[in-house]
């Protein structure tokens, strides 16, 4: 007798502004950390090097604000989206939710096969994404505080609290936490989504996975 066939059903998992602030933000990543390695390595002010520096300035300031707008959305998102943008889907607050982190740990260490799935974002992923976004905010504080250290107004008092090296050290360093974050992001989106075949890579584009039907009516808190 052939075992049962597991059915699986289309679910709308994440929401237009979730995957919208994900690229944006992505995107953002990338164009500040090459303009703020030139304006960290500037470019040698012969003819038209000064006008260059210049707009690589004005690109990253723009870049910047884009870059804000799109944390400073999704973390509204925590509160006022749907059950998967929602900040229980980051933090474990269940039980369920504190197993699923260690099993898909086991996972991520080749001490199980196959991942144990999440609808939303697997615990361990939330966790992960929790701890990027407050870095995300201290980048955007940091960065802020540079560009108004030598005016009276905004949080340019940090400079003088931290000192400008300090606060442009970290605003650095972030900015290759986020880049290393990337390469690890890339790889365990794919190896999740190889082992469950759910459309995981396809959902950050249309907003739906697929999920064995089973596994939606014992879903995790």
């Amino acid at each position: 007798m052939s075992a049962r066939v597991k059915r699986r059903v289309e679910v709308y998992v994440w929401e237009p502004v979730v995957r919208w602030c994900h690229w944006i933000i992505v995107v953002c990543i990338f164009v500040l950390a090459i303009t703020g390695y030139l304006i960290g390595n500037p470019i040698p002010l012969t003819q038209g090097g000064e006008l260059a520096m210049g707009r690589v300035r004005f690109i990253h300031s723009v870049t910047a604000l884009v870059f804000a707008t799109a944390v400073l959305l999704r973390l509204i998102w925590l509160f006022v989206g749907n059950q998967y943008a929602n900040w229980r889907g980051l933090i474990p607050v269940s039980p369920q939710r504190r197993k699923n982190a260690f099993e898909t740990l086991k996972f991520y260490l080749f001490l199980r096969l196959k991942s144990p799935g999440s609808i939303g974002h697997n615990a361990l992923a939330g966790m992960a994404y929790a701890a990027i976004y407050i870095l995300f905010v201290i980048e955007i504080v940091t960065g802020y505080a540079l560009y108004t250290m030598s005016s009276t107004e905004g949080i340019g008092w940090i400079i003088r609290v931290f000192g400008a090296q300090e606060v442009r050290l970290v605003h650095h360093l972030l900015t290759w936490v986020f880049l290393m974050f990337f390469v690890h992001h890339v790889y365990s989106v794919f190896l999740c989504a190889m082992s469950e075949r759910d459309g995981l890579v396809e959902a950050m584009f249309d907003g739906y996975k697929f999920k064995e039907e089973e596994k939606l009516e014992a879903r995790e808190g």
